[in-house]
């Protein structure tokens, strides 16, 4: 028989986690820099001919189109596509800037529950979380809060790294292919 009194030390461990998480995930958060401003300003595309600033541009679509196939190909994240950089995301709507992010989390982990968790900050109560469930139902919000746990236990360990590290060998591909890329497509005419 599980008892509300173990069933809120459970919810509140996993608000622990999610904080906790959220926490490493903003200090980790890694963008992945477009090279485009870097090449422009290596080149200096500005004081080319036109022929030339067009073969540039060319180049620009090029790598951008490459380098959004290699990422929905390369890796089950989503990729948030900012004006300077590419950012690998969890999940579509992880909004990094949100107030909702911590309950954004925790409808995820809770994935049979659709409600506002609260923030960070200002979590929502056990006494407010508990009225989802009867007493008849406290074995489900037991394995429901279970299972959070694991995932956010998975989430932390393992998932951040392996976004942390995909993120980094995307950015090793760019700065190892786009001045290449870029020379051969703006001074030979081409890509071989």
């Amino acid at each position: 028989m599980v008892t509300i009194e173990f069933l809120e030390k459970e919810y509140n461990e996993l608000v622990n986690n999610v904080k906790e998480y959220i926490q490493e995930r903003l200090s980790s958060d890694v963008k992945i820099m477009k090279p485009y401003d870097k090449m422009r300003a290596e080149l200096n595309v500005d004081n080319m001919r036109e022929e030339t600033k067009n073969r540039f541009d060319w180049w620009v679509t090029y790598f951008e189109g490459h380098m959004e196939i290699k990422m929905s190909c390369d890796t089950p994240y989503h990729v948030e596509d900012g004006d300077d950089y590419w950012r690998l995301l969890f999940f579509q709507q992880e909004d990094l800037k949100s107030d909702d992010l911590f309950s954004r989390y925790m409808n995820r982990l809770l994935s049979d529950l659709v409600m506002s968790f609260g923030t960070v900050d200002e979590p929502l109560s056990f006494s407010n979380f508990i009225k989802w469930y009867d007493e008849s139902e406290y074995e489900d919000a037991y394995r429901n809060l279970n299972f959070a746990l694991m995932r956010a236990f998975i989430l932390r360990t393992k998932e951040l790294q392996n976004l942390v590290n995909t993120s980094k060998k995307f950015q090793a591909y760019i700065d190892d292919n786009a001045s290449r890329t870029c020379h051969e497509m703006v001074f030979e005419g081409g890509l071989s």
